[in-house]
């Protein structure tokens, strides 16, 4: 976790010269640690339920912030925006309860591939709700990605699945999370909204968890450990990210995550997903790509 503030801090220093890049860099970096997250828990849903990894995601999640929150003290959880973190806790717990059970139920890339609906009802959401402007650039790059999803949602979606269902209403709370995450960092430091949202999500994780509730042995602690630590790292690189650019730029990046899944997924659970991904892949990528140098050029102008 210290080495992971220390890249945190490298790319935030740079980020009054270039915010854009600075953005773009820490998205892919929490891109890759939670795409690893998400392999992880569909590793060991094998043996224990879903709602629980949950639970202890948050617990070891919390744990690795506690070294960090101990410098800080209970400035940390200074804020005036209460109400809006306890609402933020609820839609985000919901959202991991569903996605981990997606997880478990159906391979990780078609999961990753349905959860691309995030960042499209993101970025539609800050434009509405939050007024960011939408300049030309943006409607390019946002087409694109359109496309890329759609390319790789047209095999096999003719009917959901359980898993199928439980990802898309996750994309859906974890959008009115990520929104209302863009609005805290308006009053709240990372650090804030990373704490309390750790915090808030053990208690409402451990109710669900409760009822399925299965003793983990001494490996699969250890594997629930890692998960709380790629899921804490992943989070506070998106929250940095969040800060330093419009949602507009740096939620299509999480995309990217599709490649890390798809890798991982042939690479641990001999899952190959099709040409459709691949396309898909593609298109994103440029999409990224093309919002990355725009804005970068735009901001530094």
């Amino acid at each position: 976790m210290t080495g992971l503030r220390s890249v945190v801090s490298a790319v935030s220093a740079r980020a009054e010269a270039r915010p854009g890049l600075a953005a773009v860099v820490l998205m892919l970096v929490a891109s890759l640690a939670l795409a690893s997250m998400h392999g992880s828990v569909r590793f060991v849903s094998g043996t224990l339920h879903p709602f629980e990894i949950a639970f202890f995601r948050n617990v070891f999640g919390f744990c690795v912030l506690i070294p960090w929150l101990m410098r800080i003290g209970l400035a940390a959880f200074a804020t005036r925006k209460l109400p809006l973190h306890v609402v933020r806790g609820f839609l985000n717990a919901g959202s991991m309860l569903m996605w981990f059970l997606g997880l478990s139920l159906i391979p990780l890339a078609e999961a990753t591939a349905l959860s691309l609906a995030s960042p499209l009802i993101a970025t539609v959401g800050a434009i509405l709700l939050l007024g960011e402007p939408m300049r030309g650039h943006r409607w390019l790059g946002l087409a694109l990605g359109i496309a890329g999803m759609l390319a790789i949602l047209r095999p096999g979606f003719e009917e959901i699945s359980l898993g199928a269902a439980a990802v898309l209403l996750s994309a859906v709370l974890v959008t009115a999370s990520k929104l209302i995450a863009k609005t805290l960092t308006r009053t709240d430091s990372p650090t804030t909204i990373v704490a309390w949202l750790t915090l808030l999500m053990i208690p409402v994780t451990a109710v669900p968890a409760a009822f399925v509730w299965q003793t983990p042995t001494l490996p699969e602690l250890l594997m629930l450990a890692g998960i709380g630590a790629l899921g804490s790292c992943g989070h506070l690189c998106l929250v940095h990210a969040y800060r330093l650019a419009d949602v507009g730029l740096v939620e299509p990046l999480v995309f990217f995550r599709l490649v890390w899944a798809a890798l991982l997924g042939f690479l641990v659970f001999a899952e190959i997903p099709d040409a459709w991904v691949w396309i898909g892949g593609l298109l994103i990528v440029a999409a990224t790509t093309h919002l990355a140098r725009r804005e970068g050029g735009a901001r530094s102008g």
